[in-house]
C-alpha cells in the first residue's frame, strides 16, 4: 500500500502528538499521505483535499479516533472497499481494533 489516508476525531488531546508522529514515520517509509483540511491542519499542514475524497486518494485509512470515528470512515469508504484500520484514541472502543501503544 502507497498511499495512507488518516481520520482523525480532533477533540481527542493526543491526537495532535500521535498524528505527527504518525505521518512522520509514513513519510519516512516513502509512504503518500492523505489527509483532509481539519486534520492536516492539526499539524500545521495544508491541503485542499475534503473528508469525502479520502477514500479515492487512498489504498487504506488509519482511523484515530473512537467509535464514532471509525463509523464515519466506513461510511466514506464503502463504495471503495478500501480497508480500514481503526486505533483507539481513549475510552471504550468496540470497532477500534488497535490501542495507540501498539501503533
Amino acid at each position: 500500500m502507497k498511499t495512507i489516508g488518516i481520520l482523525t476525531k480532533p477533540k481527542f488531546p493526543d491526537v495532535k502528538h500521535i498524528l505527527k508522529e504518525l505521518v512522520a514515520w509514513l513519510r519516512e517509509r516513502q509512504k503518500e499521505v492523505v489527509l483532509d483540511g481539519k486534520t492536516a491542519a492539526l499539524i500545521g499542514e495544508r491541503t485542499n483535499h475534503q473528508i469525502t475524497q479520502l477514500a479515492a486518494l487512498s489504498d487504506m485509512v488509519l482511523v484515530l479516533g473512537g467509535d464514532g470515528t471509525m463509523l464515519n470512515a466506513a461510511r466514506l469508504v464503502e463504495e471503495r472497499n478500501v480497508p480500514i484500520l481503526g486505533v483507539n484514541m481513549g475510552g471504550l472502543g468496540f470497532l477500534t481494533e488497535v490501542s495507540v501503544e501498539h501503533l
